[in-house]
């Protein structure tokens, strides 16, 4: 499944594209798998850490072979693994005044009612 970079890829090293992991540049000899989900092309050594697989999309199917067609397909106008290095967005906070608000006027109503029965 893996793939040893040869001088017969220098068309994919000279795309500079980078592990989306490890942000390194693609050299000859380097060992590296093809995701069939993202067409993302990742260092072999990063694809078999951890959880076995993509570790750009999460999918653990490799593709068969090192196609040029295959790899050079653009997804949303943007070639996979030109990009920097993967963004994590975090979820929006909630906004907790109105919890505040619902306790405090439920603090607020057990205080006078204890206050009313003394």
């Amino acid at each position: 499944m893996a793939h040893i970079l040869t001088e017969d890829d220098n068309w994919f090293i000279d795309l500079d594209r980078k592990d989306p992991i490890t942000h390194e540049g693609f050299q000859l000899g380097d060992e590296v798998i093809v995701c069939r989900a993202c067409r993302c092309v990742q260092l072999n050594d990063v694809w078999e850490m951890g959880p076995t697989g993509c570790k750009y999309c999460g999918s653990s199917e490799a593709s068969g072979d090192f196609d040029r067609d295959f790899i050079e397909h653009k997804v949303s106008g943007a070639t996979i693994n030109k990009a920097g290095p993967i963004r994590i967005t975090h979820k929006k906070k909630k906004k907790l005044w109105p919890y505040f608000a619902a306790g405090a006027a439920a603090l607020a109503l057990i205080v006078l009612l204890i206050l009313y029965f003394l």
